[in-house]
């Protein structure tokens, strides 16, 4: 699949971005940031330096990923959500909306608020 970058939005030269990823309006996408198969990085969402993002994460609109963040294959990470540097969180996460996450995230777990606590995993 084409990957597809608005007019608007800044990728660095250095950035590698998979098949099918997917920068959106006003979207910023950092210095060595690699994006996976398939991403998306929604309107005016910043994924800082260094960043790492498997396949299938979608970042939503206006969260920030303030760099060397790891984001495992499909990911969620909601609108206005916070996620400090060395971040790492799990596959099949999910960020709250407006969630500032301070810590880790594990697999499969959901958090929300500030700073961001567990919600739930979801069931095998």
């Amino acid at each position: 699949p084409a990957s597809l970058i608005h007019p608007t939005a800044f990728v660095a030269r250095d950035a590698r971005l998979e098949p099918g990823c997917q920068v959106m309006a006003n979207a910023s996408v950092g210095v060595d940031v690699q994006l996976g198969l398939e991403t998306i990085v929604n309107t005016n969402a910043s994924v800082d330096h260094e960043c790492r993002l498997g396949a299938g994460v979608h970042v939503g609109p206006g969260a920030t990923l303030a760099g060397c963040v790891e984001v495992a294959d499909y990911a969620m990470i909601g609108a206005g959500a916070v996620l400090l540097p060395r971040i790492r969180v799990g596959r099949s996460a999910i960020v709250g909306a407006g969630a500032v996450v301070i810590e880790d995230v594990a697999d499969e777990v959901t958090v929300v608020g500030n700073p961001a606590r567990a919600l739930r995993a979801r069931a095998a």
